[in-house]
């Protein structure tokens, strides 16, 4: 009976998509913040909400400039790098949606 759970291989995951994911989950976490604040100050959030989201607005197409580009790495594991484009173009979605929300 073979065991299937062993990779023997000297691939490692791509450094640029393990940055994607990092700046996805920060910018889910800025987006998450901002939404919480807002609610909390009524509709009225100060200065920081607007903060909060146009990081989250940065980091997740900057996640998504690294997503892409990891993909040029040869011969490396690209799970992370998947991940971090999901994540950050959900995001990105989410951001833009927002912003022209509040502009009609």
């Amino acid at each position: 009976m073979r065991n299937k759970d062993y990779r023997f291989t000297n691939k490692r995951y791509a450094k640029e998509g393990i940055i994607s994911s990092i700046l996805g989950v920060l910018s889910v976490v800025c987006l998450i913040t901002g939404i919480f604040r807002s609610f909390e100050a009524r509709g009225n959030g100060d200065s920081i909400v607007g903060l909060l989201g146009m990081g989250a607005l940065l980091m997740s197409l900057t996640g998504l400039i690294f997503g892409i580009k990891s993909f040029k790495d040869e011969d490396k594991f690209y799970t992370f790098s998947k991940l971090g484009i999901f994540i950050c173009g959900f995001i990105l979605i989410c951001m833009i949606s927002i912003l022209f929300g509040g502009l009609i």
